[in-house]
């Protein structure tokens, strides 16, 4: 029975958008004081489903409190072993390898073809006047993105994103007149140790390698305008930043070294900052060029935690790089072809005039039925560092060691010892539901010094120099159950040949993970997994007293 009406309102519609949703909740706002209501006649005295609302926003903005280090611990590891991580930066022994455990990831997916677009719409539109709620929000319909965004890289993933992501909060605040566009998302997590170790690490596992302990990874805030592809000149510009634990995923070496501590939650980082110029150079779809800091854009997971299927990451990720800074271009040979070429000045690290420039090259290559997808990227160039960062060093870029006998002195063998870095991901859609992922990474580091003996105040590191690799391969399938729900499985077999990444003897390390993309609401998202990993010879887990390792991990993403 339709409620009477007042002062001539019509009764109210339902709310269609987050926005709305929120202001129904509010009482206030773009749907007045009138939604309450429509609540009351929606969902009577139900008030479980608000609670159940209520609760998906705490879970994913309650903000975390900064948890402290554990306590010290007498393990006698090298300075470069993962093991007893906070207790050797509390020691001041410093963090090898990204702080110790850190990667990259690589930009965003393009938009798909504009008609794709339309027709996923039109079919999603279709799918919510068939069912009740419909996917997502009421009646809710992302609107089709017109003409070819630009700043995110042409990349398989392992899921693509709804666009660019809805403008939740542009729309809250009437923003959406403006040039520029906004978005971003909260992710809280919790990741647990059956074992609970006493140094309170999860060996080798990234973003949850606190044991035992809830995170605030990212309050992520995206601020971009695209250069359309539209046959002319045009300029764009994107800027990423955020706060939580993951800042110590995009660290970029030389900025803002010793400004947080390991573990933090209200650390911050802005892992991109680039601007990007369209020219309508070459081929049809033209030329970019992009200056600036920007995510690598090799590899298959991502930093972005909206950009990877699983909570936690593979040491394919972790231990290659992260960031750039530098030039890039890209040339669209066509619609299913992208070519890279740029100049950087190695991995995650800020601007040096001491660094010696590293080659990047690139290409991507869609199949024409859309279902296969084939990224390669090399890295070349120097990537040890000038001069031997001090032993207290809380941070430290991948493959970088330093001792107290060396710190400050001129690393002699920089500028002639390159670093080979070569990715390669395919991807398959074997049906509508079944996808699968695989990923080959390989790093040479010439003349790694510091492998035979700390060095010298006399000598440096002469005649502690040795070529080092590590090198990995990772599988995936996802399975799409319906789709509000889908299933992970990943597999990794991972290298370190010469002890350089982990700080002990040579060992292969072995990962597996079983996980679900849950997403009752297109704003919200939750990731249950199981992990297990083991290492071939070693007994590095639990704090170096096993051979293995099983974690259960969670996190939820509240989008906006």
């Amino acid at each position: 029975m339709p409620l009477p009406e007042k002062s001539g309102c019509a009764p109210e519609p339902p709310p269609e958008t987050l926005p709305d949703w929120l202001r129904c909740i509010a009482g206030r706002g773009r749907l007045g004081s009138r939604s309450g209501p429509w609540m009351r006649r929606h969902f009577g005295n139900q008030a479980s489903n608000r609670r159940w609302f209520w609760a998906a926003v705490l879970i994913a903005l309650a903000p975390m409190r900064a948890t402290a280090g554990p306590p010290q611990d007498s393990n006698p590891t090298g300075s470069h072993s993962l093991i007893g991580l906070y207790d050797r930066m509390e020691a001041g022994a410093g963090l090898p390898s990204s702080a110790g455990i850190i990667r990259r990831a690589g930009g965003e997916p393009a938009p798909r073809d504009a008609a794709v677009e339309r027709s996923q719409v039109d079919e999603d539109r279709a799918s919510s006047e068939a069912e009740p709620g419909g996917p997502g929000l009421p009646g809710t319909i992302p609107d089709p993105i017109t003409g070819e965004p630009t700043l995110d890289v042409a990349l398989p993933r392992a899921e693509a994103v709804e666009g660019p992501g809805p403008a939740f909060l542009q729309e809250l605040l009437g923003l959406e007149e403006l040039p520029f566009t906004f978005r971003g998302w909260f992710q809280n997590s919790f990741s647990g140790n059956p074992a609970d170790p006493p140094d309170r690490i999860n060996f080798g596992e990234f973003p949850n390698y606190q044991a035992n302990q809830w995170q605030g990874n990212q309050y992520y805030l995206i601020v971009e305008r695209i250069a359309r592809q539209e046959g002319r000149a045009d300029l764009g510009f994107r800027v990423d930043g955020f706060l939580g634990n993951d800042w110590i995923f995009t660290k970029s070496y030389g900025f803002a070294d010793e400004a947080f501590d390991v573990g933090q939650f209200s650390g911050i980082d802005i892992p991109q900052f680039f601007a990007e110029l369209h020219l309508p150079l070459f081929t049809d779809r033209g030329l970019d060029i992009r200056g600036g800091r920007w995510y690598s854009p090799a590899g298959f997971e991502a930093v972005q935690a909206i950009e990877r299927p699983l909570f936690s990451v593979t040491n394919l990720m972790t231990f290659t790089p992260f960031t750039f800074f530098g030039v890039l271009g890209i040339q669209h040979l066509d619609e299913r072809t992208d070519v890279y070429l740029g100049a950087v000045n190695g991995w995650d690290r800020f601007l040096n005039a001491n660094y010696v420039w590293n080659t990047l090259a690139g290409l991507t290559r869609e199949s024409a039925d859309g279902r296969t997808r084939l990224s390669a990227f090399t890295v070349v160039g120097p990537n040890q560092l000038p001069f031997f960062p001090s032993a207290n060093s809380t941070f430290l870029p991948v493959g970088v060691r330093t001792s107290p006998e060396v710190a400050g002195l001129t690393n002699f063998g920089y500028s002639r010892s390159n670093r080979f870095y070569a990715s390669f991901v395919l991807t398959r859609e074997w049906s509508d539901r079944l996808t699968q992922a695989m990923e080959v990474a390989w790093v040479v580091d010439e003349n790694t010094p510091l492998m035979r003996g700390p060095g010298s105040r006399q000598t440096g590191a002469r005649n502690t120099r040795q070529d080092t690799e590590w090198y990995g391969f990772g599988n995936w399938f996802l399975y799409e159950i319906d789709p509000k729900l889908t299933a992970v499985w990943r597999s990794e077999i991972f290298r370190d040949d010469d002890g350089i990444i982990f700080g002990t003897t040579s060992d292969t390390y072995y990962e597996m993970t079983l996980g679900l993309i849950c997403k009752p609401r297109l704003w919200f998202w939750v990731r249950p997994e199981v992990r297990f990993d083991w290492s071939q010879t070693g007994t590095p887990y639990d704090d170096g007293r096993s051979g293995s390792q099983v974690t259960l991990n969670v996190d939820a993403i509240l989008l906006y």
